[in-house]
């Protein structure tokens, strides 16, 4: 199977319960499944999976974090050519754009 690396920021802990069921899905397809905080890697750590998912708040009118932009800002230049990516989010009804 493949290996899947999730990146998550989380000020509240509801992304970071995302990222962790998004994991438990992927394990129960028989995929091995590293997640991580976003500060603690670096984007080049996507070269290694075959599936790379990135789990974010946003705030206002869609700002990310601050703690995943210069993850973000890196992942430009990270080659993801032939696997599997994705973006999962968290939001609030009390924002104009949920």
């Amino acid at each position: 199977m493949a290996l899947a690396k999730i990146v998550y920021a989380s000020m509240t802990g509801n992304t970071e319960e995302i990222a962790d069921i998004v994991a438990k899905k992927l394990e129960d397809l028989g995929h091995t499944v590293d997640v991580e905080e976003c500060t603690t890697v670096d984007a080049t750590d996507f070269e290694d999976a075959d599936i790379a998912i990135v789990a974010t708040y946003t705030y206002g009118d869609g700002e990310l974090p601050d703690e995943i932009v210069d993850f973000y800002e890196d992942l430009a230049d990270v080659d993801l050519t032939d696997k599997i990516y994705g973006v999962v989010g968290s939001g609030d009804t009390f924002y104009d754009y949920f």
